[in-house]
């Protein structure tokens, strides 16, 4: 049926075309085919999808308008207007020629045509020929409205003599009303055009917003959107019509323009959004009761909302004050990242964390209840005492055993520490400064100052340079440099900028501007550009000093020149077996290991530095960051004259990369080549020899995250940006870890103007996850073999775990059984109610407001506080990120795979598996009238019986047979405390599985099932690969 109404279409379509082929403007009629065809344009009116539909819907309005014109002579073809019958022959000859793309034909025409119409009535006779163009609605940017209105725009400006000086004499405010009809029907590229040509945007015209509610009443927020703003008419509408469901359909752009000019409708709309991120709040329903289309309800979340608020407050330099509830987050955030610092990381002493706290909460009320809160979850009632007790906190609002802490607790000193106080000596061997303290001068006046340049100035001085400033964890939190440290041979002076810019401003910046100017000093640096950068961002007068800077060597540059040149010579020496530093230190400290065998101690980098008078050891810190550059410079200087090596020790330095001066001969660029491979834009040269995954570093941009799971479970070394994460985090990871970036879309070209070239791979966003892996294999010549496959956590992408036999999982998993049963060590599912361990962002790479799993510790208090979900305000934002979305990420999801152990799966019995659409449902946990969570129930199709399965001979995850001898089956623990999370194993898993492998960095337990052989098969062709090397 369907095909036979079709071919009668054709029929009458071509039939149509025959009609017109012999008369290009027929007057007969043709009644005897618009019966026939009215149900086919009926429907196209309604669904414009079908080519067939759209010709014949086109051809029917072309044949009607003749007729109508013809039979009607004094109404135009809608039947409304008085139009004159020469315009309707006008329109037929112009849309004749345009069919024909018979362009200059159609501006010969139009040209005629604005010539025999009466001056008064031209912008009548365009509006005519606007409405009534049959492709004016088809939203394609070339249409023949475009090309009348290209062609009137200047015939207007050439003979604005013959057209009246008042526009108003020929342009009514129905014409204008018409005219912003049209422009809001047709595609974007005419809207500019029509609003000039019939002055829409003038004063008084607030009656077009008429108009206007109309769309809204459509739910065309976007289009009425552009036309108010273009209009200038954001005062007709409030921010709740416009603004609010543009930024609910992540619209964000448009946004920022609408509200760019008006300071009051920037503040309404950052309030608005700041009262959706308390926890109370019912989005959900302001959603519904709005009804807008296409809403993105994932960038709607509080974690999100909160980064749009602080962004929007920073671009339109508002006071941060206006959204109290962006800020009480964003400062509970920095609570709980130092809170991370103390008891997980323990890389802050007492002293030092205390400071940080007290500038991060000051006299925020909320803010204090719920920092002694976290006190008691991380299981230090003695620090919640105390801390309740510095704040006032009423008793009443305490738990039992902080209030009974309390009468033991002594009473709070804030008496700072003396200067001539003993520094403790370091627990571990870092590297020491070799300079007294007495040595060390805090520069805070003129006097003092004066005295630092008569010993700074002296003919061949070499002076070291560093800077520090206090970290801003909270939105609200200035950051300015606060100290400048200039050290010699014999002196390190401390400058106060904070004290000298506030007494003496003039003074420093002649100092500055001697000092860095000066060819007598030598000045050492570590990474200045930085240093230099907050300087004048903290102070602009110095901006003048800086870019004046001379005979300035940045170690940074140095060092890596020279290794380049000579790779092996600066080798690692040897470290102490108390040193922690190990691999994992970077920057200045990594070049002072790599010098002296030791590494600079980094706990008080994250430091109060405006609080006076400093601490010792952070006076100590801070010159040893300095003084050591001259100790650097000179070992190096040494041992390349040694090695008679051809580099130059004091080579020029240059903050920014010199401007070209432009030719005035433009030379021709060479053309682009074109990629090698479908999908990529990089300038990477493909590898020669073939890599393994474990080779490959890349971290994957935000957009990629699907990729990065699927390069992950095929053994690469993958760091996945969060959503929430901005584009120039890869670029930092990627400098820090050696990394190439993936990415795509507009981010590759800034980011590849951040890397350097080689080190950024723009990815085709139209292929899927899997298409790109293929990809990326080919592009860096990967080899894949089987044992590749999940040879990473898909965690936390540590590539080391632990094997366990049957035994010995039961073993553990018994016990842990009963230390939960007892409350004595928290696991993976808590022991309140509040929640289930798959409720926590995990994050291995983790961010500072995000606390990683991988880096638990036997502390009780400090695993059972990452058990239990962050307070209510983002706990339940990315859960989904927590195990792998296999239904998205791999083809065929469910079934038993290659799995993770999953707390709030239901212990299934004997005869059913574990299966990933289980592990894909959002279970919600119910509370016993006991308090104790119950494990929430997740329906799950029946399957037939877990057999014990025989151990895949291809599946080999890398173990430490060290690391199995480190298992603590009475605090099951393995390595350094990682808790292992065998309670969220089945019971039936446990009784079936011959081998569990548990990650060493995060405690997570996996055992193999189906979903590797499902990688294995998805991948086939890449595995194939592999021949070459196994053979």
């Amino acid at each position: 049926m369907i095909g036979s109404n079709r071919q009668r279409a054709l029929l009458k379509v071509n039939g149509l075309k025959s009609y017109r082929s012999s008369d290009p403007c027929p007057t007969r009629t043709v009644s005897h085919a618009l019966p026939s065809i009215s149900s086919s344009a009926a429907y196209h009116n309604k669904n414009r999808k079908s080519p067939l539909l759209n010709e014949l819907y086109d051809e029917l309005q072309y044949r009607r308008n003749w007729v109508l014109a013809m039979q009607h002579p004094e109404t135009n073809p809608a039947g409304n207007s008085t139009a004159p019958l020469e315009w309707d022959r006008w329109l037929c000859e112009i849309e004749h020629s345009w069919r024909d793309q018979a362009t200059r034909e159609v501006q010969h025409k139009l040209e005629k045509a604005f010539r025999s119409v009466d001056p008064l009535q031209l912008h009548a006779f365009v509006l005519h020929l606007l409405d009534k163009s049959q492709d004016l609605r088809r939203m394609k940017p070339s249409t023949l409205a475009l090309i009348v209105l290209k062609e009137f725009l200047p015939w207007v400006k050439k003979n604005s003599h013959v057209l009246p000086k008042d526009p108003s004499a020929i342009i009514t405010d129905g014409m204008k009303l018409h005219a912003l009809r049209l422009a809001t029907s047709a595609h974007i590229n005419l809207f500019d055009m029509i609003c000039e040509l019939y002055h829409l945007k003038c004063k008084g015209n607030e009656y077009l917003a008429t108009h206007l509610r109309i769309l809204l009443a459509r739910k065309q927020f976007k289009e009425a959107g552009v036309a108010a703003y273009k209009l200038q008419l954001q005062h007709c509408f409030k921010i709740e019509e416009i603004c609010l469901p543009l930024v609910f359909q992540d619209k964000v752009n448009l946004v920022e323009k609408y509200i760019q000019d008006s300071k009051e409708a920037q503040e309404e709309l950052i309030q608005r959004l700041d009262s959706f991120c308390t926890r109370d709040s019912d989005l959900q329903d302001i959603i519904d009761k709005m009804e807008a289309p296409g809403v993105k309800k994932e960038k709607l979340r509080p974690k999100y909302l909160s980064k749009l608020i602080l962004r929007l407050t920073k671009l339109f330099k508002l006071d941060p004050a206006i959204c109290p509830n962006t800020n009480y987050h964003k400062d509970l955030s920095a609570v709980r990242f130092l809170m991370y610092k103390k008891y997980i990381e323990q890389s802050l002493d007492a002293e030092n964390w205390d400071e940080l706290i007290k500038s991060t909460i000051r006299d925020n009320e909320a803010l204090q209840e719920e920092f002694i809160n976290l006190l008691i979850e991380y299981n230090d009632p003695p620090a919640a005492a105390k801390w309740a007790v510095h704040y006032g906190i009423d008793r009443s609002k305490l738990a039992a055993d902080v209030a009974g802490a309390i009468e033991t607790c002594p009473p709070p000193s804030d008496e700072p520490d003396n200067w001539d106080d003993n520094v403790a000596t370091p627990k571990v061997s870092f590297y020491q400064l070799s300079l007294p303290l007495e040595r060390i001068v805090m520069v805070d006046n003129v006097g003092l100052l004066e005295v630092c340049e008569r010993h700074i100035f002296q003919d061949d001085q070499l002076v070291g340079i560093d800077m520090e400033w206090t970290p801003s964890f909270t939105a609200t939190q200035i950051t300015r440099v606060a100290l400048v440290q200039l050290a010699t041979l014999d002196w390190v002076y401390l400058l106060d900028m904070i004290t000298l810019m506030a007494t003496a401003a003039d003074r420093i910046r002649s100092f500055f501007l001697r000092f860095l100017s000066s060819s007598q000093v030598l000045k050492l640096g570590f990474g200045i550009s930085g240093d230099f950068k907050m300087l004048t961002k903290s102070y602009p007068g110095l901006k003048g000093p800086v870019a004046a800077v001379q005979r300035m060597v940045d170690l940074d540059t140095l060092s890596k020149q020279i290794l380049k040149a000579e790779p092996d010579f600066l080798k690692r020496a040897e470290t102490s077996e108390t040193d922690s530093s190990g691999p994992s230190v970077k920057g200045l400290s990594e070049l002072t290991l790599m010098c002296f065998g030791r590494a600079l101690d980094k706990k008080e980098q994250l430091s109060n530095w405006e609080k006076r008078p400093l601490r010792p050891s952070q006076a100590q810190y801070a010159a040893l960051d300095a003084y050591c550059l001259l100790e650097i410079y000179t070992f190096l200087k040494t041992k390349v004259s040694d090695a008679w090596l051809d580099i130059d020790m004091e080579p020029t330095y240059c903050s920014k990369t010199p401007k070209q001066p432009k030719s005035k001969t433009k030379e021709r660029k060479p053309p682009k080549k074109k990629a090698t491979l479908h999908g990529f834009k990089s300038v990477i040269q493909d590898s020669s020899q073939p890599l393994r995954p474990g080779d490959l570093s890349v971290v994957c941009d935000t957009m990629l995250q699907g990729l990065g799971r699927q390069l992950r479970a095929c053994g690469v070394d993958v760091k996945i940006l969060e959503t929430s994460d901005e584009h120039d985090e890869a670029a930092r990871i990627a400098f820090k870890d050696g990394r190439v970036i993936l990415t795509s879309g507009t981010p590759y070209q800034t980011l590849k103007s951040q890397v350097g070239e080689g080190k950024c791979l723009a990815v085709d966003t139209k292929c899927n996850a899997r298409q790109q892996t293929v990809h990326v294999f080919e592009h860096f010549n990967v080899r894949v073999r089987q044992e590749d496959v999940f040879s990473r956590c898909q965690v936390c992408n540590h590539n080391m775990y632990v094997p366990l036999n049957n035994e010995d999982m039961k073993r553990l998993w018994n016990k842990k059984k009963e230390l939960l049963a007892m409350g004595g060590i928290a696991a993976g599912v808590p022991a309140s109610s509040e929640g289930t361990a798959a409720e926590i962002p995990v994050r291995a790479e983790g961010t500072a407001a995000e606390i990683p799993a991988s880096s638990t510790t036997g502390s009780s208090a400090s695993a059972k506080y990452l058990n239990r979900p962050l307070h209510g305000y983002d706990s339940d934002e990315d859960d989904e990120g927590l195990f792998l979305d296999l239904e998205e990420d791999f083809e065929g999801g469910g079934g038993d795979y290659f799995d993770i152990a999953c707390p709030w799966v239901e212990a299934k019995p004997s005869g059913t598996s574990c299966s990933s659409a289980s592990l894909n449902e959002k279970a919600v946990p119910s509370t016993s009238s006991g308090g104790d969570s119950s494990v929430p129930q997740v329906t799950s199709s029946a399957k037939a019986p877990y057999m014990m399965r025989n151990f895949n001979p291809h599946y080999r995850p890398p173990t430490d047979s060290g690391l199995e001898r480190t298992v603590d089956f009475d605090k099951v623990t393995v390595g350094n405390n990682v808790q292992l999370q065998v309670e969220g194993v089945p019971e039936g898993i446990v009784e079936k599985i011959q081998k569990f492998f548990c990650c060493a960095g995060c405690g997570k337990v996996f055992w193999e099932g189906t979903h590797f052989e499902r990688v294995v098969s998805q991948f086939a062709h890449v595995l194939d690969m592999s021949s070459e090397l196994d053979a």
